[in-house]
């Protein structure tokens, strides 16, 4: 996921039911979502996004459905802290199944 899409756009803007409705079916009806194949979950996924400042899109790439919560990706949580702008970070570490990251304020190491 591109963390500079999540900051220069803000994407479809949704203001009413219908919007949504209109939004999530055609998300669900695009099958390039496999955990939202029913325009139901896509809105889910959607809502789960406005609560957090999401566009749709990003939402329906980035938060995930794990045990029946939603669940926001590493991607979507490091546009977040790059996009606050008084921290960076970087991979000290990379394995198959993890990585270590540090992260910066100006002056100082955080983690």
């Amino acid at each position: 996921m591109s963390m500079e899409l999540t900051q220069r756009t803000a994407g479809v803007q949704i203001t009413s039911m219908d919007d949504l409705t209109r939004v999530a079916e055609m998300m669900a009806n695009s099958g390039f979502f496999a955990d939202a194949r029913e325009a139901a979950q896509a809105g889910v996924k959607i809502m789960a996004g406005q609560a957090w400042g999401i566009d749709p899109f990003n939402a329906m790439t980035g938060i995930h459905i794990i045990k029946n919560r939603p669940t926001i990706s590493a991607g979507l949580m490091a546009a977040a802290v790059k996009q606050a702008g008084s921290t960076t970070f970087g991979c000290d570490r990379s394995m198959e199944r993890s990585a270590r990251l540090s992260s910066f304020s100006a002056t100082k190491v955080l983690a």
